[in-house]
C-alpha cells in the first residue's frame, strides 16, 4: 500500500520497468512462441495491475469513481 508521494513515485517507476520487461517479452518471445509469452507475461501483467490498483487507490481515483458512482445511483 502506498503511504506517500515518495512510495507511489518509487510504484511508477516499478510500473515503467514491468511495462518495458513485457514490451521485451513482446518483442522477442510472441512472434516465436505465443504460448510461451502468455506464460512468462503473466506474472509482470499481474504485478502491473496490482501496482496500478495500489495507485489508483492512493491519488483517489478509486473514490471518485466510487463517489460518482453513489451519486449516479441517488437520482
Amino acid at each position: 500500500m502506498i503511504q506517500n508521494d515518495e512510495q507511489l513515485n518509487e510504484t511508477r517507476a516499478a510500473i515503467a520497468h514491468l511495462e518495458s520487461a513485457l514490451a521485451a517479452l513482446k518483442r522477442d518471445v510472441l512472434p516465436v512462441n505465443q504460448a510461451r509469452f502468455a506464460l512468462m507475461a503473466e506474472p509482470a501483467v499481474d504485478q502491473i495491475r496490482e501496482l496500478r490498483a495500489q495507485v489508483e487507490e492512493y491519488v483517489g481515483m478509486t473514490s471518485a469513481v466510487s463517489q460518482k458512482a453513489e451519486f449516479i445511483n441517488r437520482k
